[in-house]
C-alpha cells in the first residue's frame, strides 16, 4: 500500500482505501497527519453546538445529533490516524447513521406516520450496519494512485 508505512505504530495498513496522502511522513503514529487533525474543529464545533442546545433547551433531537457530529469525528480522526479496517467502520458506519439522524431531525415534526419512518431509519442503519461488517471489499475504491 504504501512505501512509507514500515515506520507505523499501528503496525501494517489494514483498510481497504487509502486516501490522497502519503502515509505516516509526519508522525509514525499518525497515517494521515492533514485527514487525522482536520477532525479537531468538528469535534470543537460539535462540542459547542451541544453546549449551547443544552443552555438554550432545545428538543433532545438536537443534542442527539451534535453528539453523532462527535462520534463521527472522533471515528474518522482515529481511522485516518490508523487506517486499520475496524477503525474504518468506525468512520463510514456512523456518516450512514448520522444521514439518517439528519432525516429524523429535519423531518420528525412533519411525519403524519409517526412510528414508521423512525423504524425504517432504525433497520436501514442497523441493515447497513451489518452488511459493511460482513463485506470487507470496497465496491468503490479510492484514485488508481493511491491502490
Amino acid at each position: 500500500m504504501s512505501e512509507t508505512m514500515a515506520s507505523s505504530f499501528w503496525g501494517p495498513v489494514t483498510s481497504s482505501v487509502e486516501l490522497c496522502e502519503k502515509n505516516y511522513t509526519h508522525s509514525s503514529y499518525i497515517a494521515e497527519y492533514y485527514n487525522t487533525i482536520s477532525n479537531i474543529p468538528c469535534i470543537l464545533l460539535a462540542l459547542v453546538g451541544l453546549v449551547n442546545a443544552m443552555r438554550q433547551r432545545f428538543e433532545k433531537r438536537f443534542s442527539v445529533l451534535h453528539i453523532s457530529n462527535m462520534i463521527l469525528a472522533i471515528g474518522s480522526m482515529l481511522f485516518h490516524a490508523t487506517l486499520q479496517h475496524v477503525l474504518q467502520q468506525s468512520d463510514e458506519t456512523p456518516m450512514v447513521w448520522e444521514m439518517l439522524l439528519y432525516i429524523y431531525v429535519l423531518y420528525s415534526p412533519d411525519w403524519h406516520y409517526r412510528s414508521t419512518m423512525p423504524t425504517f431509519l432504525f433497520l436501514y442503519g442497523a441493515g447497513f450496519a451489518i452488511a459493511h461488517a460482513l463485506i470487507t471489499e470496497p465496491t468503490v475504491r479510492s484514485s488508481p494512485s493511491n491502490v
